[in-house]
């Protein structure tokens, strides 16, 4: 990488290539700790919210491993993962047929994908707090709770023309 373009990585505030061309710790520019170092905490009232902004590289990979922080909303929203097993579970305890086994399987592979998605999202970036990023959540877990809700035994599901 060449001097010109750190610089402009810098003037665009992008973490993912701070550091110098070396690699070397001693090499870092000034910022990266700080960058690195910083949750995503919830504006306080009054703040204002910017409407968008570039999510932030969790951390680039020679630097030290950073735990990130785990909120209470994280640790809620994870229920709605416990009520999906809980569904799960009942469609195998319903039916141990063929179509029982490949009417969970294609339920749990739909919720487990959303898991991955956000669990592969979360580790790779730490978005700040705006309006974009909270719509995006919010649409997230609507989805989720939707999927879940609908999971149905196969008895309930197999004929949908019942009234």
């Amino acid at each position: 990488m060449t001097p010109t373009e750190q610089t402009s990585l810098l003037d665009t505030g992008s973490s993912s290539s701070i550091h110098a061309h070396h690699h070397h710790y001693h090499h870092q520019h000034p910022t990266t700790k700080t960058l690195h170092h910083q949750d995503s905490h919830s504006k306080h009232l009054g703040e204002d919210v910017p409407l968008y902004a570039r999510p932030r590289q969790r951390q680039r990979w020679d630097d030290e491993q950073i735990l990130p922080h785990v909120n209470w909303g994280d640790l809620f929203f994870d229920l709605f993962y416990v009520a999906a097993a809980y569904n799960l579970a009942m469609i195998l305890k319903e039916s141990t047929s063929l179509e029982g086994l490949l009417y969970f399987g294609c339920c749990y592979m739909a919720i487990i994908m959303i898991w991955y998605e956000k669990l592969a999202w979360d580790a790779r970036f730490a978005p700040d707090d705006n309006i974009f990023h909270r719509l995006t959540e919010l649409v997230h877990h609507v989805i989720l709770g939707m999927a879940i809700q609908h999971v149905r035994p196969v008895s309930l599901m197999k004929y949908t023309c019942r009234g």
